[in-house]
């Protein structure tokens, strides 16, 4: 388990080096998505296997195609959100996420089940014996991962809106979906996951930092940041996730 955490720590710790020198973005867009399989790979088998061990088999197989069936959900609400422009606002991903389906990039669905049911998770150790409290924490974190996370996605090209501002209606739309997924979890909410948890406060804690500390550098223009800035950058990261 230690080890599986230092690879998440070190993955999106390089992340955020390797998008402070402007010069290695095409490498880093080649890698984002790779990244992003890999790491909620490593985070989803850890929690299946919690459930083996912690409920019955039948119900293992009972989670697992929960997680299909709310990528395949994800998924198509994003197809829609892109082809109709509801719920979320108009919008389009741009080619940097890889692989897409129907206008949407294979990972997103992925990303959707990480960061709902890692905050679910997180929801369920504080409100043990509440699930729907457990569930509005869920659905209100992954908004706020949301609300940092705009703001990088769109000045690397991941997606772009239509409009210059993110339109309200994409967070009041977030909160509904993730309201919605977590809801499906039900059930699937009392195991450990403990490496899912620290996944979904490696986003948020990842997005921050590339929004208050790599964002401005990026912004003004400059090619690159200097090593002392970049390695602050990393520390900081560190820092936060160590705490």
């Amino acid at each position: 388990m230690e080890r599986q955490k230092r690879i998440l720590i070190i993955l999106y710790g390089t992340g955020l080096l390797g998008y402070a020198w402007y010069p290695l973005h095409p490498v880093m867009h080649m890698l984002t998505p790779f990244v992003l399989f890999l790491s909620a790979g490593l985070a989803l088998r850890e929690t299946i296997q919690n459930h083996e061990s912690e409920v019955s088999r039948s119900w293992n197989y009972k989670g697992i195609f929960l997680f299909i069936a709310v990528y395949v959900l994800s998924m198509l609400l994003e197809g829609i959100g892109v082809a109709t422009g509801y719920p979320f606002g108009v919008y389009s991903y741009g080619p940097n996420m890889g692989v897409k389906i129907a206008g949407v990039p294979a990972v997103i669905g992925v990303n959707w089940i990480v960061l709902v049911y890692g905050w679910l998770l997180w929801g369920s150790r504080l409100f043990p014996n509440a699930f729907w409290v457990a569930a509005l924490f869920s659905a209100t974190m992954a908004t706020l991962t949301d609300i940092f996370m705009e703001p990088v996605a769109v000045a690397l090209n991941y997606w772009r809106w239509q409009s210059e501002f993110v339109p309200l209606q994409n967070y009041a739309a977030w909160f509904a979906a993730s309201f919605l997924f977590a809801f499906l979890f039900r059930g699937m909410h009392r195991v450990s996951g403990e490496l899912l948890r620290l996944y979904a406060i490696l986003l948020l804690v990842y997005f921050v930092l590339f929004r208050f500390l790599v964002l401005p550098v990026l912004s003004m223009q400059h090619e690159v940041l200097t090593v002392a800035d970049s390695m602050e950058v990393f520390r900081s990261f560190l820092n936060l996730i160590n705490r």
